[in-house]
Parts: C-alpha cells; sequence; structure tokens
C-alpha cells in the first residue's frame, strides 16, 4: 500500500533504478493500484503519501501519465465502510493534488464475492483477471466497466438480499 509494508513509492524508486536510461524514456503510463491494505490509515496521512508518489512518480517518468487506482474491497463490512469512507476521498484527493489520473470505480469490480477469496481480502484468479481486464479497459478509454456501484445498491428487507442494478462506471 502507500503507507504498508514496502510501500508504493519504495517499489517505484526500486524499479527506476533497476532500468537503464533507455527504458526510463519509453515509459509512457505509471498506474498503482491499491484499497485494501490501507483501509486503517489516518485520512491525512494516506493522502500525503498518494500525493507524494504521484509527484515522484511524474519526477522519474516526465513523459509517462500517472493513473492511481482503487482496487480494494472486501466482504466484510467494517473494511468496507473504512474503503469507502476512507480510502477512495483519499486516493481521488491525493491524486488531483499531484496530477494524477483518479481511475474511479476500480474497487466495484470485487462487488461480485464470488471473486474475492476466503480470507475477505484478495481476489481469487477470477477476480484477478476481472480486475485486469477493467483496469485494461480503462487505460483504453478512461472508463472502468465494473460490475455494479456500492451506492447503488438497496437492502431488501430484513433478510439483507441485496438488489443491485449493473453499471457502465462513471467518474466519482
Amino acid at each position: 500500500g502507500f503507507l504498508n509494508g514496502v510501500t508504493f513509492i519504495t517499489q517505484l524508486n526500486n524499479l527506476y533504478n533497476s532500468m537503464s536510461v533507455t527504458e526510463r524514456n519509453r515509459v509512457r503510463r505509471v498506474l498503482v493500484a491499491g484499497g485494501y491494505n490501507d483501509g486503517l490509515k489516518d485520512f491525512d496521512e494516506l493522502t500525503t503519501a498518494v500525493e507524494n508518489f504521484g509527484f515522484r512518480a511524474k519526477n522519474l517518468f516526465p513523459k509517462a501519465k500517472i493513473y492511481c487506482a482503487e482496487i480494494g474491497w472486501s466482504k466484510d463490512a467494517p473494511a468496507r465502510t473504512q474503503i469507502y469512507n476512507v480510502v477512495m476521498p483519499a486516493y481521488a484527493k491525493g491524486s488531483g493534488r499531484s496530477g494524477m489520473i483518479y481511475c474511479g470505480n476500480g474497487c466495484y469490480v470485487l462487488h461480485d464475492y464470488t471473486l474475492i477469496q476466503s480470507d475477505n481480502i484478495h481476489p481469487t484468479i477470477n477476480g484477478q483477471a476481472e480486475l485486469g481486464r477493467a483496469i485494461a479497459s480503462y487505460l483504453k478509454g478512461d472508463t472502468f466497466d465494473c460490475i455494479m456501484k456500492w451506492r447503488d445498491l438497496q437492502m431488501n428487507g430484513t433478510l439483507g438480499t441485496f438488489e443491485g442494478s449493473p453499471l457502465g462506471a462513471s467518474l466519482i
């Protein structure tokens, strides 16, 4: 994540240092995608970390478009709440401040819970494929093709069944 373990900025620096000047000059897109691991972080601290990544990426790869996607989700309600209330807004704000392109609605790919492993965190093989397809779709046309938007889910009665309308994603 931006603030967890080997951070995204550390990974970016390591990648840059492993490349030749010719390879660096050919980079046209840099995409960072995270979410769940940043879920328990402070909003301001996370926003600053996202912003710092954006500035660093632009400095290292001045010819590249820099993208930030929030792709984390969970079957666990408290984790989803943190992602929705802290991570998504921090990623969007930090992206905007640093000039990164924020890829909104990435987390909605995993609203099909069959795409999340039993640990409630990591995508299954099919989930990874769907995330990859959605990110590729975004990079081709600047829109996520997602399953449904969280805000469009409605709870029906006390049984907790959910209904949602499939949507083409729009930026939040």
